[in-house]
């Protein structure tokens, strides 16, 4: 009797979406919080250190330079860790050393400590939590169509930083160019940030739009180069 319920009994169906699109969707989002936090975001706070501390243009600039040192010294104990824990465990100590690196140098004014934060453990969770990740769980989760999920991943990776460098770029001009150099030229960095933070929402709103309403790739293209030129 048990087997013959065992026999008739339904097959588990294969849920629609596999998976591993999920998982490599989520490491898309992880990707962009990481960079978005930490290249993309390094040149809103040059003029408020060279106001601070009294750098020169290049001194305040040059924390990206000292995250990619640092993403270059962690990124082989990354990948070592990955090869021996699970992604999970590494993704969440990555994402505590992101936020214990951003605590060290928002309540610290010693450069050395500041440096210290940015080679050590924000560079570290960058890469635990940035594109070594999404790469790793892409090729554990993909067997017979690992090549295209790969692909989608470097083309996720290549267009979230095509958008962070022009959601910068026009967040640094409106609140530092033409808010800060024009219409309020006393504003506070709080003021210069919150302009710059609602340049970036307001240039994200309108390039979903610019997409939903160009019906070709072309014609969104021609849309956006037409507003970068003025």
């Amino acid at each position: 009797m048990s087997a013959n319920s065992d026999l008739s009994s339904p097959l588990p169906t294969r849920p629609a979406i596999y998976y591993g699109w999920w998982i490599l969707g989520a490491g898309a989002i992880t990707e962009m919080l990481a960079l978005g936090s930490t290249s993309y975001s390094a040149g809103l706070f040059v003029i408020p250190l060279e106001n601070e501390f009294g750098f020169s243009r290049a001194a305040a600039s040059s924390a990206l330079s000292i995250s990619f040192a640092g993403a270059a010294l962690m990124a082989p104990i990354v990948g070592y860790l990955l090869d021996r824990f699970s992604v999970r465990n590494v993704m969440a100590c990555g994402g505590l050393a992101l936020g214990l690196g951003f605590a060290v140098i928002s309540l610290s004014s010693n450069i050395a400590l500041m440096v210290a934060a940015l080679l050590l453990p924000i560079a570290f969770g960058g890469m635990a939590v940035g594109p070594l990740t999404t790469t790793t769980l892409t090729s554990r989760w993909f067997y017979k169509r690992r090549g295209r999920a790969l692909g989608l991943a470097a083309v996720v990776s290549a267009e979230l930083s095509t958008a962070d460098a022009v959601l910068f770029m026009l967040s640094t001009s409106l609140s530092q160019d033409l808010y800060k150099g024009f219409v309020n030229r006393k504003a506070t960095d709080a003021q210069v940030l919150t302009v710059a933070r609602a340049a970036a929402l307001g240039g994200g709103v309108l390039g979903v739009l610019v997409a939903l309403k160009a019906s070709t790739v072309i014609g969104a293209l021609g849309i956006f180069y037409s507003l970068l030129s003025v």
